[in-house]
């Protein structure tokens, strides 16, 4: 299900929600996986920068995931976190910390290395999570939310499939927003990262406190789990009072166009139970037949066709037509930032960049 309301304004016209606000992509894109040598370098040379993006989205290789669960490992992580938290002009940050290639043992960040960041860049406004697993000395993540609630200048949070520790919520973290007093919009989508038990990320009581916030103009909430009816109605209510609540966007886990459920696909296909060497053994062969079967045919069809100048023709149109296709199929759009130059953003998820996307 999906429910987007809009407010008109003052001079009566609809408020512009198609295209999204412009946001600079963060200066610095830092893959975690580089280590940690490469990234402090990359960091003393742009101490200037107010936009840090810190990845580990591929976490099956590289430096990180060699070394994450050891003593080293977590030592080199708090040292880059503690970084960039010196950066004096850093407004933008965003992380993007996939959870690892063993769903047994994932890789969890700890809430402190991301209050460290927050509590020391008080010019900070835009904040991204996404895919962290959060762990928690203390196990209530207090002090993530202590160090949100008494944030001075953030107008933007997204949490995009981040998970908690087993058996608790990140409804604390929640609870801390409405306390913000700069703060304008919210982006939440839920995530399975908790699966099997599927437990909730957050609860829907907290979502409605959410919605009654004084300060909030736009929120969205993306495949949130265990969300009742009457969740629902008491936000649509509370937006329709709201004098503040500008936007208010509810996607359910079931729309299939959401690129958030994609995402998810993508993070959880680690889940599926590991094949016996047996049942390989017997993939491997199947799969060796039907490679030989489709080798023979191919070679007999290009012995046909390869002569044939019409159809050389026409396997040209074909890969044009389907390059225009794509194109028009594309989530991406352009746009002109204030300074003149020319920037992208992503229609669905309002994420924006510098670069030109390969499927645009």
């Amino acid at each position: 299900m999906s429910d987007e309301n809009k407010k008109e304004d003052d001079n009566g016209k609809e408020s512009e929600v198609d295209i999204p606000d412009f946001r600079p992509p963060p200066a610095l894109d830092l893959d975690l996986r580089l280590g940690v040598a490469a990234i402090m370098k990359k960091l003393q040379l742009n101490l200037e920068c107010d936009g840090v993006l810190l990845r580990n989205c591929d976490s099956n290789t590289g430096y990180m995931a060699k070394n994450f669960d050891t003593l080293e490992g977590m030592q080199e992580l708090l040292a880059i976190f503690e970084a960039v938290a010196l950066l004096p002009k850093l407004t933008n940050f965003q992380v993007h910390f996939a959870r690892g290639a063993s769903p047994d043992k994932p890789h969890r960040l700890p809430s402190q290395l991301l209050s460290m960041v927050i509590n020391q860049c008080l010019d900070l406004t835009y904040v991204r999570f996404q895919g962290i697993m959060m762990s928690d000395a203390n196990g209530k993540y207090e002090g993530l939310a202590n160090s949100l609630r008494m944030h001075p200048s953030l107008i933007r949070i997204h949490f995009i499939v981040c998970a908690p520790e087993e058996g608790l919520t990140l409804d604390p973290l929640l609870a801390a927003l409405p306390g913000i007093p700069t703060l304008q919009e919210v982006d939440l989508v839920d995530s399975t990262m908790t699966s099997p038990s599927k437990k909730k990320v957050w609860t829907g009581d907290t979502l409605l406190h959410l919605a009654l916030s004084k300060n909030l103009s736009k929120i969205r909430l993306s495949c949130i789990r265990h969300l009742l009816d009457t969740h629902m109605q008491a936000m649509a209510l509370a937006h329709e009072k709201s004098d503040t609540l500008r936007v208010l966007v509810i996607e359910g886990e079931d729309d299939e166009d959401s690129e958030f459920n994609e995402d998810e696909d993508d993070l959880y296909k680690d889940d599926v139970p590991a094949e016996t060497e047996e049942e390989k053994k017997k993939k491997e062969k199947k799969e060796k037949k039907k490679k030989k079967k489709k080798e023979l045919v191919n070679k007999k069809k290009s012995i046909k066709e390869s002569d044939n100048p019409t159809n050389r023709e026409e396997k040209k149109k074909s890969k044009k037509d389907k390059k225009k296709e794509k194109k028009s199929k594309s989530d991406w759009s352009s746009a002109t930032a204030p300074n003149g130059n020319t920037y992208y953003y992503n229609k669905k998820t309002g994420e924006t960049t510098w670069t030109k996307p390969p499927d645009l």
